[in-house]
């Protein structure tokens, strides 16, 4: 017979209370013996019965393995543990010695003695390098990347070479937001110049930069081994196009001209993928194979725990390194946070073992990140824990259509900030941020995801982030170009600002405060002006009214003849001009070029702005020919504008084309064309899925997913189990897959249904959206989904009338964090949006098109207090398509006519003014997109176009282009030939 079960010991404490509900729960299951329990937990007699002792807290795997014996819920029973753990007094804080494990902190080169578990990796790594002089590594965050190519490559490259190849001259940076700057400095040394003159000479070609390195290397048996890490930030932190193009074209020179010295790793975050595929460059390399850094084997983990601890004389608890191994296997993003418990355990240790009791106490893999920096914080007084905020946001780079990510930032920036050393300390003194003489940074962006307050204050007003962030940006340039009035805020862009800045009370640098301040005084003084000027105006109107009564209209009659014969005169030269361009283009395009901008800056207007933008110098680089020149019915341009899906009805035929910067095409995805027509295409942002939906005209229909990331080998990957698929959409991140169907002929409406695409063996959809089934679009932070209205028929036999009976819902606006909860979402009404709609980036905003009877309408509606408010409505030519918003919410473009493409800015949602009216390039559009970097691409059957809308910067290239034929303008008729009557000034002059 078995013994009783000790009495717990008097009192009422969080652990006696613990132990005795264990006792509980092991009698609501029959109260079974512990030998009985010791065989389904799989831990001794005397393990379970001290669990419920009540003398000490179990470890957190004893009391699961309890609880799952006798049946109980194992999520509510760990909160409870970690409740009574919080209580407990737990193993000493000791901070002595050197610690095995970094915690955040990637391995840099020196160390490469810590650095174990990744050896196969790093011998298949540099097996590519030996056989090739340009490598991309790509791996979510948190799997290794730059422990990988820091303490793992670079340190072999300077100990003992990279296989086959010896010692290198070795250089390891990150981009920043000026990667040209980064990449001068790092090379200077190398190449025997100063970081100025380097950056001069990469700014000016980008191609320069082989020939130093070739000449400092001449006499030299070793090459470079150039390792660029966390290259994404040229996409993240850097703002200036031009200057991330000049920079990819200097990195793609080196490693790929035939007379190379050297060798080229690029190390990018997994998602930024599609990024590299808007750069023709990059998409070659990729094409031939990175190297992908995932999660690590059992066998790698077990080293990368047990060998720092053993080299330093410390040993592990073996049920530890189970448990970690455990719960990191097939968790590629998990190393950070699995060093940083080990860090915390490290400091909990029992003399010289790391304990399971101590990896318990600091939180484990899941806690120990957010509990370490929500200990810090709360030991910060109010005042403090306000900096530590401000902090921690300016830190972190909002993402778009991509994870939030770290950003640096230099001491400048900080300057406003009171008791900034105090908090620093503390934060670095928990490893949380690093710093240094040239800025701060968070230690790994682990941090962002994981600590629930950070993420709390990242959503809280992400518009309002964003305006401090551009704000930034501005006050940065406007101080590098001397603090000129040029670059300060004005119109929209400066009430936008001045508005936040009234509502949030934000903490400004000193820098941003200057900036601020000054377009606001800028703007007063030019308001000023402007009224002194009207006061004018009006007393010289009624002096000449009075004398114009006087003078019996002689005099003044005269000279308001004269201004307004000057003004037609005028007008009839401009016009003159713009007949004369034609010719022009055709026997002198470049001065047909300064023409165009000469009138645009004589005559500024919608119209002479969309012919500067349209000139084919301000084409970008990523406009292409579509080869085929069939009757194409449907096109669809993935968010890249680096792949165009071309489906031809009549030919039943999908061809998705992979195209490069001249406009060729490098491959083409052909989807084979089975037996039902191919009706709908939608491609992925990433470019490694497409989906299409088969059927119409009473074909069976089917909604599929096909994996095109090898381009010759297209593999359907799922067909899904929706009735009359109608529609699919990608979210901006491709990690969801919407597909709309229609229910039409029942009594009840259509569904969308949501698909995790992560996990491709899911039997039921993430999220349902009922009654719904027209065209679906995302906003581009993937936050909201807008489905547009639709028609649904009932049935004869289900009226009361006995016919069938038609009716049209309305759009509705939906939130995916309800949608993708669990939860019924709960839609937002939108009675009055069109099929043709689009959402703003972050959803608050919705552009929609009507075809009125002799002409079309664009609206907006603004998202306010849980509904939709149209704000303003303004008449458009004929047949208006879909519009589209840019990626920084500012201009919405419209398609009209299939010939003219009108650009609104909406900055001001009440008062929109048109920015820019540009020609489709052959007056048969069939849709448009922005790009990332907010270029215009127009979609047309046989041409795609893609334009930037920057006029200044359309100017700039105009001049370029001028001053490039210097040689030849003394042959050009004279400038005041074209302007025989006016006085305007040649726009490039020499």
């Amino acid at each position: 017979m078995p013994r009783s079960e000790r009495p717990l010991d008097p009192g009422d404490t969080p652990l006696l209370r613990f132990a005795a509900d264990l006792r509980r729960l092991r009698e609501s299951a029959g109260s079974p013996v512990y030998r009985e329990l010791s065989v389904k937990a799989h831990y001794s007699v005397a393990v379970l019965s001290e669990a419920a002792g009540g003398r000490k807290l179990p470890t957190l795997a004893v009391t699961l393995a309890y609880v799952d014996a006798c049946g109980g819920d194992a999520q509510e029973w760990e909160r409870r543990w970690r409740e009574v753990a919080d209580t407990q007094e737990g193993p000493a804080i000791d901070d002595s010695g050197l610690p095995p494990y970094l915690g955040l902190s990637a391995f840099q080169i020196e160390d490469a003695g810590r650095f174990h578990g990744r050896g196969a990796l790093l011998a298949h790594l540099s097996n590519h390098i030996l056989n090739r002089r340009l490598v991309v590594v790509f791996g979510a965050s948190g799997a290794g990347k730059s422990s990988l190519l820091r303490a793992g490559l670079a340190a072999a490259s300077l100990r003992d070479g990279v296989d086959g190849l010896g010692p290198q001259h070795t250089v390891v940076f990150t981009p920043g937001a000026h990667p040209t700057e980064e990449c001068a400095l790092w090379l200077a040394d190398l190449v025997a110049a100063s970081a100025a003159e380097l950056r001069s000479e990469l700014r000016a070609d980008p191609t320069a930069l082989h020939l130093r390195l070739r000449q400092a290397l001449a006499d030299d048996a070793r090459e470079a081994l150039v390792i660029v890490d966390q290259f994404e930030e040229v996409f993240t932190l850097c703002a200036d196009e031009d200057e991330r193009l000049a920079f990819i074209t200097a990195l793609m020179h080196l490693a790929t001209v035939p007379t190379s010295v050297v060798r080229l790793v690029l190390g990018v975050r997994a998602d930024f993928f599609g990024h590299c595929l808007q750069y023709p460059q990059l998409r070659q390399v990729l094409g031939e194979g990175p190297v992908l850094v995932g999660a690590m084997t059992a066998d790698e983990l077990r080293l990368a725990i047990t060998k720092p601890a053993i080299d330093l004389g410390y040993t592990v608890e073996t049920a530890l390194v189970t448990r970690l191994v455990s719960e990191a296997t097939n968790q590629p993003g998990v190393l950070p946070l699995m060093s940083h418990a080990l860090l915390e355990t490290w400091r909990r240790r029992q003399g010289i073992t790391l304990t399971a009791a101590g990896y318990d106490a600091a939180g484990g893999i899941s806690h120990a990140l957010g509990r370490t920096a929500e200990s810090v914080y709360s030991g910060l007084t109010p005042d403090r824990q306000s900096v530590a905020r401000q902090v921690f946001l300016r830190l972190t780079a909002l993402g778009d259509g991509t994870e939030d990510t770290r950003r640096r930032v230099s001491r400048a920036e900080l300057d406003h900030v009171d008791n900034l050393s105090e908090v620093l300390s503390a934060l670095v003194d928990a490893r949380l941020i690093t710093v240094d003489q040239d800025g701060v940074d968070i230690a790994h962006e682990a941090l962002i995801s994981h600590w629930p307050r950070l993420r709390e204050w990242l959503t809280e007003d992400r518009d309002g982030l964003r305006t401090q962030r551009q704000l930034t940006e501005a006050a940065e340039i406007w101080d590098s170009l001397n603090r000129d009035d040029g670059a300060l805020y004005r119109g929209a862009r400066l009430e936008m600002t001045r508005e936040w800045v009234r509502s949030s009370t934000p903490s400004l640098s000193h820098r941003e405060r200057a900036f601020f301040n000054r377009s606001v005084e800028l703007c007063l003084l030019e308001a000023l002006t402007a009224k002194r000027r009207t006061r004018r105006l009006k007393q010289f109107v009624a002096l000449l009214v009075v004398l114009s009564v006087a003078l019996a209209g002689t005099t003044v009659y005269s000279l308001v003849t004269q201004q307004t014969i000057r003004h037609q005169r005028d007008q009839v030269t401009i016009q003159a001009v713009l007949d004369r361009l034609p010719d022009l283009r055709v026997s002198n395009p470049v001065l047909a070029d300064e023409l165009t901008l000469a009138v645009y800056r004589s005559a500024p207007s919608a119209q002479t702005r969309g012919l500067l933008l349209a000139l084919p110098v301000n084409t970008q680089r990523n406009s292409w020919r579509v080869p085929n020149g069939s009757s194409i019915a449907t096109q669809a341009l993935d968010s890249t504008s680096s792949m165009l899906a071309d489906l031809d009805y009549d030919k039943n035929t999908l061809a998705v084309d992979v195209l490069t910067v001249s406009g060729d095409v490098s491959s083409t995805v052909s989807i084979p064309a089975g037996e039902t027509k191919i009706d709908t295409v939608a491609l992925a942002p990433d470019g490694q899925r497409l989906a299409v939906v088969r059927g119409g005209d009473g074909q069976a229909e089917a909604a599929e997913l096909w994996d095109i990331s090898d381009h010759t080998k297209p593999v359907l990957s799922r067909t899904y189990p929706v009735d009359v698929p109608v529609g699919v959409a990608f979210s901006p991140d491709s990690r969801l897959l919407v597909i709309s169907s229609d229910n039409s002929g029942t009594t009840v409406g259509g569904r969308t249904s949501v698909w995790d695409l992560s996990d491709p063996a899911a039997s039921a959809p993430r999220g349902v959206l009922p009654d719904t089934n027209g065209p679906i679009t995302f906003s581009a932070d993937g936050g909201w989904l807008l489905s547009a209205p639709h028609t649904t028929v009932s049935p004869a036999d289900a009226t009361a009338s006995g016919t069938s009976e038609y009716r049209t819902d309305p759009g509705k606006l939906w939130d995916m964090r309800q949608v993708l909860s669990g939860k019924p979402p709960r839609p937002v009404a939108a009675p009055g949006i069109s099929i043709n709609s689009a959402l703003s980036p972050h959803g608050t905003m919705i552009a929609t098109t009507q075809q009125e009877p002799n002409a079309g309408s664009f609206s907006l509606w603004q998202l306010k207090d849980g509904g939709l408010t149209k704000t303003t409505s303004v008449t458009t030519g004929l047949q208006p398509r879909r519009p589209a918003f840019s990626p920084d919410g500012r201009y919405v473009a419209l398609l009209e006519n299939e010939d003219t493409v009108s650009v609104w800015d909406v900055s001001a949602p009440t008062a929109l003014a048109l920015y820019a009216i540009l020609p489709a390039a052959n007056g048969t559009g069939r849709g448009l997109a922005f790009t990332r970097n907010g270029h215009l691409t127009v979609v047309e059957p046989n041409a795609v176009q893609t334009r930037g809308l920057d006029a200044n910067a359309a100017a700039a290239k105009v001049c370029a282009e001028v001053r490039r034929s210097d040689v030849v303008r003394d042959k050009w008729p004279a400038w005041n030939t074209f302007f025989p009557s006016m006085d305007v000034p040649e726009p490039c002059p020499r």
